[in-house]
């Protein structure tokens, strides 16, 4: 390895995931907790690490990966080091023969073609969800590469469903952290904030929650506290609380264990009926009792309500 100031000055828990040795890193954290520079160093490190290694930074989009990453870049790389360096492609190339080089996700294009050893993913929430299955990953396959996921969380969506992916594989590693954890903002500019802004709101951005913000009906539901293995009990009833709405029809599915309401299934149907939501639900559960609990509140007159019920208990 050519030589390289590996004085960085990381907080622990950065330097922890900085150790991790796990051939895909995933770490969810809150604003301004140090995610860009921490990676860009993981970076730069793999690129000094061995000679003609290709090591790619991937942004939402190319105008982000330049203003985020590229000043932090130059700061991290010595000139000395550097055999070229182009501000138009927003590369490096060091006298070992490895290139690090800034891109977008937001040009597929532009990425693929090339065996990856490297690659960081910043804000992989805010990007295409093929981004990684279908362009990226398939660039690391030949050199065996590694990649470093980084974001602040934004739903339940693809960057969540590949953080629980990540426990349960045994090459992957997956780190959570709140923006106070980083220790860059002080306790009084934290409160201010939490004070200045929505809960909900709040939680996503500093608190690295995963929950979504508009349609939540449970503003107390926390995913790690209310959500668990159940055993089904083969003779309690089924109940199913329904929406009656058309497009989508939902519907829940839980059982009865002493004082609880167990939740375990839902359905969800796109332009559909009540017959056809009866349908899928005697397919999953047949042969069980059932009970359905419908949502009853309708935007129309009472006698119509009272047609629209006649209809839909016969259905049911």
């Amino acid at each position: 390895m050519e030589e390289l100031n590996l004085n960085q000055n990381l907080r622990w828990r950065q330097a922890r995931v900085f150790s991790c040795k796990k051939r895909f890193i995933i770490v969810v954290a809150g604003r301004r907790w140090g995610k860009t520079r921490l990676a860009l160093w993981r970076l730069v490190v793999n690129a000094f690490s061995g000679n003609d290694r290709v090591c790619y930074y991937v942004a939402p989009n190319y105008r982000q990966s330049k203003r985020i990453a590229w000043g932090v870049l130059k700061q991290l790389v010595p000139i000395e080091a550097r055999c070229r360096s182009s501000e138009q492609e927003l590369s490096i190339q060091l006298h070992n023969g490895s290139i690090i080089q800034l891109h977008g996700a937001d040009n597929f294009d532009s990425l693929r073609g090339v065996g990856l050893d490297f690659v960081v993913l910043d804000e992989y929430a805010f990007m295409d969800p093929e981004t990684w299955p279908m362009v990226v990953r398939p660039m690391l396959s030949d050199r065996k590469g590694c990649a470093f996921f980084i974001s602040t969380p934004t739903g339940l969506n693809h960057f969540y469903e590949l953080y629980i992916l990540a426990k349960s594989r045994s090459d992957w590693e997956a780190f959570h952290f709140r923006t106070e954890d980083g220790g860059y903002i002080a306790p009084d500019e934290l409160a201010a904030l939490k004070a200045e802004m929505d809960g909900k709101r709040f939680a996503q951005e500093f608190l690295a929650s995963f929950e979504t913000l508009q349609t939540r009906v449970y503003c107390a539901f926390d995913r790690e506290r209310n959500v668990t293995e159940l055993e089904l009990l083969p003779d309690a009833p089924v109940l199913v609380g329904m929406d009656f709405n058309i497009n989508p029809m939902a519907a829940i599915v839980a059982q009865r264990a002493g004082e609880q309401i167990q939740v375990f299934d839902e359905v969800v149907l796109t332009n559909s009926n009540t017959a056809e939501m009866m349908g899928e639900i005697n397919r999953r559960y047949a042969g069980r009792h059932g009970v359905v609990h419908p949502d009853p509140i309708l935007a129309v007159s009472r006698e119509k309500q009272a047609r629209l019920w006649e209809k839909r208990i016969s259905v049911l």
